[in-house]
């Protein structure tokens, strides 16, 4: 067997393992946040279908880091109570501590996330959905999504 098409084997079998292990570890944070909190995981899928839509019309090529900090944005919010979580989205007023609480989600999450290898784009997203700070003209992507979540 020509040494050109084992080298192509061995690496399309790396990549399938990686994609493997990426999904399995994505799906479980997503169940972890689904057991904990159901209604974190409805609205996380609430915002990820919004995400995808405005992929969609913004016509991004390849908009899965979008998609995937969209549908782990609230996981650090999985050690919110519920009323604090609920509250906090719906805009009501929140107590000093609870204010804090729900401030930390997107650093808590996206210090979870960039531990995942070529998740530190979607680490980044996460990070600045609170404050995404650009203009939304001229920004790189992390910025960009950070503007999606923001809005939601």
């Amino acid at each position: 067997m020509d040494t050109h098409v084992r080298l192509r084997r061995a690496l399309q079998a790396e990549k399938e393992l990686l994609a493997k292990t990426l999904g399995g570890a994505l799906g479980t944070l997503s169940e972890l946040v689904q057991l904990t909190s159901p209604l974190l995981a409805l609205r996380s899928r609430a915002v990820r279908d919004i995400v995808l839509w405005i992929t969609k019309r913004m016509e991004i090529g390849d908009p899965w880091q979008y998609e995937l900090a969209a549908t782990l944005c609230f996981v650090g919010c999985i050690t919110l109570p519920d009323e604090v979580f609920e509250s906090a989205y719906r805009g009501q007023a929140l107590s000093p501590d609870e204010d804090r609480m729900f401030r930390a989600h997107p650093e808590r999450a996206a210090r979870l996330l960039s531990n995942i290898p070529r998740l530190e784009g979607v680490a980044e997203i996460i990070r600045w959905q609170q404050r995404p700070e650009a203009e939304p003209s001229v920004m790189e992507p992390s910025r960009q999504g950070a503007h999606m979540l923001y809005w939601l």
